[in-house]
């Protein structure tokens, strides 16, 4: 999501896909506070203004209005545990949540992270774009 209200190396991929799919945006509160962690880091690595920070989240909170809402359950942090069980997945906790709830919640997942792709597809979890 960040690609989308942040210009990065992902950002016409990102718009690319959200005009040629239309996907059905789904914003869980989770996903919601890591987009704010991932803009406070790169305020404090000095790599954004605090102003475009500011705009990134203003704009991210007009978009998530407009988008529906999930939250986390505590069924997912049960499931992300079991997937980073399996040693063969090179995934983080975050990562594995958000597959937690992709899963849960029957959707496909929207991502350019090579290996969280890979270990979706090894969870039999369906992937739009990597």
């Amino acid at each position: 999501m960040l690609s989308m209200f942040v210009q990065d190396a992902g950002s016409s991929r990102a718009w690319d896909f959200i005009l040629e799919r239309e996907p059905i945006a789904v914003v869980s509160d989770f996903a919601a506070a890591e987009f704010a962690s991932a803009l406070n880091l790169r305020v404090r690595a000095g790599r954004l203004a605090k102003v475009e920070a500011q705009t990134a989240l203003d704009a991210f909170d007009l978009w998530r209005r407009a988008a529906a809402g999930c939250r986390l359950e505590s069924a997912d942090i049960a499931a992300a545990e079991i997937y980073l069980r399996r040693l063969d997945l090179p995934l983080r906790a975050l990562d594995a949540l958000h597959l937690a709830l992709v899963e849960r919640l029957g959707f496909e997942l929207a991502t350019f992270d090579l290996k969280m792709a890979a270990s979706a597809r090894a969870l039999e979890i369906a992937v739009a774009i990597s």
